[in-house]
């Protein structure tokens, strides 16, 4: 947490049958700032910028993830024998 908002970085890792890597990459995000709520509510408004800017950056991390897992699955129902 910094400059009023969450900067997160979260590495994934995805294998298939076997341990055959489907992808590997790192998902950067920044959460929305909440400075207002550290000041004008003090320990509690802390609590909850922290937690609100956390819950933004992972929801945009999860978004930049999604295809990644769809491609990955995908690849992996195509080449599955008929």
């Amino acid at each position: 947490f910094e400059d009023y908002r969450a900067k997160i970085t979260v590495y994934a890792e995805a294998f298939g049958p076997g341990r055959t890597p489907l992808f590997s990459r790192k998902y950067t995000s920044v959460g929305g700032v909440e400075a207002a709520k550290m000041y004008g509510v003090g320990a509690f408004g802390q609590k909850s910028a922290v937690r609100q800017s956390s819950l933004d950056a992972f929801k945009r991390i999860f978004e930049q993830m999604r295809p990644d897992i769809v491609d990955a699955l995908h690849g992996l129902n195509t080449a599955a024998p008929q």
